[in-house]
C-alpha cells in the first residue's frame, strides 16, 4: 500500500508500549464448555450460510484504536468471559500483525473454548512465522494435545528453536557503564563508539573491547542520555542523539524531555554545533540516525513517529504517516533515492525522497515486526529483530517489486538475549546482543535482584549463505510442500 507522507505534522500515538507490553498472559482459566451446535455438512451444491457475528464482533471490528480494545479486553478479562477474549485478541491481531505475543493469547484463547479451528490456524501462521512458542506444558491447550495437528505444530515449534548461523561474540567491552544503547563505527581508526543512555558518557571501544573515554556531558555539549549515534567519516563528524529522561544519573526535572542532535568531531571529540528538537513538555528521543553520501541526516524521532532531516545546518521534520506506530530504525540507500524504516509493530516501510511516497514492505508468511536496529547494504536490509521468539538477524532481499527474500543469518543464540542497536564495518554487522534494557525500570533503576553484567558485541557475517537459498525448515520457514495434517 501506498500512501502520501504527511509533512510537518506529528503522529499523537505513544510507541513507548512495544508489542511484547500486550503478551501478558491471560489468568488460568476453566475450560468452557461449547455450547455451539455441531457441524452439519450442507448438501452439495448448497453453500453454506454465512455466519453472522455477535454485536460484540461488530463493535471491536469497527475499533481501529488498539488501546480502545485493550480496554474491552480487559473487561472481559475481568469477567472472565473467554469467547470475548477471543473476539479481541482477534481484533488485536488484525490490527497489530507482527504481534507474536498477541497471536499466541489469541491461539490460547480459541484452545480453551475448543475453538479447534481458529486454534490450529493461529499456531501453524506462528509456526510460519518462525516462532518456537512451546505449548506442550500449557494446560490452556489440553483440549488439543492428542491431536495430529497440535503434534504437527509442536514439531514445527521445536525446530525454530533450534540455534542457527555462524555468528559469535566479537568481544566484550570493558569497564563498560549502564544502559548502552548505541554503537558506531569510525572506519578511518578501525574504532568503535558506544554511549550510556544512563550517563551520557561516549567511549571508544578497539576490537579487543579496550575502551577510553571519548565525550563526557558538560554544560558546554548540553548532552543527556545518548539514544543513538551516526558517523560521518568523509567530514570526519560524529552525531549524537540525546535526551533528558528520568533515566539519567544527572537529570534535572526541569530539562525533562529536552533534547536533539549534538555534533561533533570524529577525530577530537571537540564539539561542532547543537540542534535542539521542538520542546513541547513532551519527551523526544532520537532513537536511530543514518548520514547519506552528501552528508545529509536522518533520525527517528521515536515518541511521535516523525523522521527529521540535518541539512545545511537545519534540524526540521521531514515527514511521518499515519501508518507508523513506533518507529525505531533508519536506513538511507547509497543512491540517496530512499529511506528504510522499522516500525516495531507494523514491520519494514519504504520512503521515496524523490517521490514524496511511502509503502509498507510485505513478504508473504514472515513476521517483519520487533526490529529496532536496520542498515543498508548493497540492496538489502540487515534487521536485528529482538521482539520475536527467537530472536534473530535478518536479511531482506529487495527488488524493483519489493521484497524478493526474507532469510535469518542468526537466530536463537544463547548471547543474544536482547540484541539492540549496532553498526556496519565492512560486511559485517556489530550489534549489541545483551542490551539488559528489560533489567531496568522507567527511572533507570534496575529492577530488585537483577545485576548488569558487561555488554557482549556480536558479529555476524551480512553476506553468509548469499549463494543459498532459505533453509527449509527452522527459523524461517517450515518447507513449501509440507502436508499439514487432517484437523480433528
Amino acid at each position: 500500500m501506498i500512501a502520501s507522507i504527511r509533512r510537518y505534522t506529528f503522529a499523537q500515538i505513544s510507541v513507548c508500549i512495544a508489542a511484547t507490553m500486550w503478551l501478558n498472559a491471560a489468568n488460568a482459566q476453566a475450560v468452557q464448555p461449547s455450547t455451539s451446535a455441531p457441524f452439519i455438512k450442507p448438501p452439495a451444491g448448497v453453500a453454506p450460510a454465512p455466519v453472522a457475528l455477535s454485536a460484540d464482533e461488530v463493535a471491536l471490528a469497527a475499533m481501529t484504536d488498539v488501546n480502545a480494545v485493550m480496554a474491552k479486553l480487559e473487561e472481559y478479562k475481568a469477567s472472565k468471559d473467554l469467547k470475548r477474549q477471543a473476539y479481541a485478541y482477534k481484533r488485536l491481531s488484525e490490527l497489530r500483525p507482527y504481534a507474536g505475543g498477541i497471536l499466541w493469547e489469541l491461539a490460547r484463547t480459541y484452545a480453551m473454548i475448543n475453538e479447534r479451528t481458529g486454534a490450529y490456524d493461529t499456531m501453524l501462521r506462528l509456526q510460519q512465522q518462525g516462532f518456537n512458542f512451546d505449548p506442550t506444558g500449557d494446560a490452556a491447550f489440553d483440549n488439543l494435545k492428542d491431536s495430529k495437528v497440535f503434534k504437527y505444530v509442536v514439531e514445527g515449534m521445536q525446530t525454530n528453536a533450534k540455534p542457527f548461523g555462524e555468528g559469535k561474540v566479537a568481544f566484550t567491552i570493558q569497564n563498560d557503564v549502564e544502559q548502552i544503547e548505541s554503537l558506531a563505527f569510525d572506519p578511518t581508526r578501525n574504532r568503535f563508539f558506544a554511549a550510556s543512555a544512563a550517563t551520557g558518557e561516549i567511549f571508544t571501544v578497539d576490537l579487543t573491547g579496550k575502551t577510553k573515554p571519548f565525550i563526557s556531558p558538560s554544560k558546554e555539549n548540553g548532552l543527556f542520555g545518548v539514544y543513538s549515534m551516526a558517523v560521518d567519516a568523509a567530514r570526519d563528524l560524529l552525531y549524537v542523539g540525546t535526551t533528558s529522561l528520568p533515566s539519567f544519573k544527572g537529570f534535572d526535572a526541569d530539562t525533562f524531555g529536552r533534547g536533539g542532535i549534538a555534533q561533533f568531531e570524529l577525530s577530537t571529540g571537540k564539539l561542532r554545533a547543537k540542534y535542539a528538537l521542538p520542546f513541547d513538555a513532551k519527551a523526544r528521543v532520537i532513537s536511530a540516525m543514518t548520514v547519506a553520501p552528501n552528508g545529509d541526516v536522518y533520525a527517528v524521532e521515536v515518541l511521535s513517529n516523525t523522521v527529521y532531516q540535518l541539512r545545511s545546518g537545519t534540524l526540521a521534520p521531514l515527514f511521518n504517516s499515519a501508518e507508523f506506530s513506533s518507529l525505531r530504525g533508519i536506513a538511507v540507500t547509497d543512491d540517496h533515492k530512499y529511506l528504510y524504516l522499522s516500525d516495531y509493530e507494523n514491520g519494514l516501510f519504504i520512503a521515496s525522497l524523490e517521490r514524496n511516497q511511502i509503502r509498507a514492505l510485505a513478504a508473504k508468511n514472515q513476521n517483519l515486526g520487533g526490529i529496532d536496529g536496520l542498515y543498508a547494504y548493497k540492496n538489502q536490509i540487515i534487521a536485528l529483530q529482538n521482539g520475536t521468539s527467537p530472536t534473530r538477524v535478518l536479511r531482506v532481499l529487495l527488488g524493483a517489486n519489493g521484497i524478493e527474500q526474507v532469510q535469518p543469518l542468526e537466530a536463537n543464540k544463547a548471547a543474544m538475549s536482547v540484541p539492540s542497536f549496532g553498526a556496519m564495518k565492512g560486511n559485517q554487522i556489530y550489534f549489541i546482543a545483551n542490551s539488559q534494557r528489560d533489567l531496568y525500570d522507567g527511572n533507570g533503576k534496575i529492577l530488585a535482584g537483577e545485576k548488569a553484567v558487561r555488554r557482549k558485541i556480536y558479529a555476524v557475517d551480512a553476506d553468509f549463505a548469499t549463494q543459498t537459498q532459505p533453509p527449509s525448515v527452522g527459523p524461517l520457514l517450515p518447507s513449501p510442500a509440507a502436508t499439514v495434517p487432517e484437523q480433528k
